[in-house]
């Protein structure tokens, strides 16, 4: 009896770390003025830059994973309105990239440019 107690319990522990939590979905509509797309050159993956972020030992931006066509958001958010949200901002516009990616790490998060719905997932870089 012992035996399959302990076996639940283990079990039961282990699923509950194995599930991933998904937050909220924020559609924010693509801003040429804050974001600069790059593609790697070696692995052909493309990220986006956030304009103000990489400071001297940190780097946060967006990474693509997929690209839908057929999505219908319910609430479209502007970019600048996010990063205010965040409270990551500091002195000259610049941004606290650890702060900024913990924010934008709660949410999935697709950007909308023209048709194409580009889900990205935001990424710290630390050097």
């Amino acid at each position: 009896m012992k035996n399959i107690l302990l076996y639940s319990l283990l079990f039961l522990s282990l699923y509950s770390f194995s599930q991933e939590q998904i937050g909220d979905t924020l559609f924010i509509e693509y801003d040429n003025s804050l974001l600069t797309k790059y593609t790697q050159p070696i692995d052909k993956y493309n990220y986006y830059l956030i304009k103000g972020t990489g400071n001297k030992e940190e780097l946060v931006y967006l990474m693509e994973y997929e690209i839908y066509r057929n999505l219908e958001p319910k609430n479209v958010q502007c970019l600048k309105k996010v990063l205010k949200k965040s409270n990551a901002y500091y002195k000259n516009n610049k941004l606290h990239d650890s702060k900024l990616a913990n924010y934008l790490g709660k949410y999935v998060i697709f950007l909308i440019k023209e048709n194409k719905y580009i889900k990205v997932q935001a990424v710290l870089e630390i050097e």
